[in-house]
């Protein structure tokens, strides 16, 4: 937990304890597939929920995607409770982590709109102190290029164990 605990400290504590950085999106993504960026992300959430007795969210990024525009007004009803106070989950599964029958579908213009990534990210700053977006690996998805401009900083996972 130390190490973890260093990670939140330097990204969100900086200034003095009144000037704590809250209302932040950080992404986590990989160079490869292989390095388990979805455990680095679990951890370091529950350790940020912990310690920090905020609001923290996990964010699958293929979630971004699937959200219809009118549905960044009720986040909320999209993220699933852990068994971690303060930590929720926003799945691409779909509610609850329940796979859907359905393929999953793109919103046009996602990757092409700053408009619609922005209206999500503002959504979840509003509700919630930490959101942290679990991206797939930068060989694998443009997902992390995406969001760089709306968020307050990207992680990259090298050989988590």
């Amino acid at each position: 937990m130390g190490s973890y605990s260093e990670l939140i400290s330097t990204m969100f504590e900086a200034g003095d304890s009144e000037a704590k950085l809250h209302n932040r999106v950080v992404a986590f993504t990989s160079a490869l597939h292989e390095e388990d960026v979805s455990s680095v992300v679990q951890s370091f959430a529950k350790n940020l929920a912990a310690e920090t007795k905020k609001r923290v969210v996990i964010v699958d990024a293929r979630a971004l995607h699937d959200l219809e525009p009118a549905d960044a007004n009720n986040v909320l009803q999209q993220c699933a409770q852990t068994d971690i106070d303060n930590l929720l989950t926003l799945s691409a599964t779909g509610r609850g982590g329940h796979l859907s029958a359905e393929p999953p579908r793109r919103i046009a213009g996602w990757h092409s709109s700053p408009q619609i990534r922005q209206t999500y990210l503002k959504t979840l700053r509003g509700n919630f102190d930490y959101v942290i977006i679990d991206c797939p690996a930068l060989s694998a998805s443009s997902d992390v290029k995406a969001l760089a401009p709306d968020i307050h900083g990207v992680v990259v996972v090298v050989e988590a164990n």
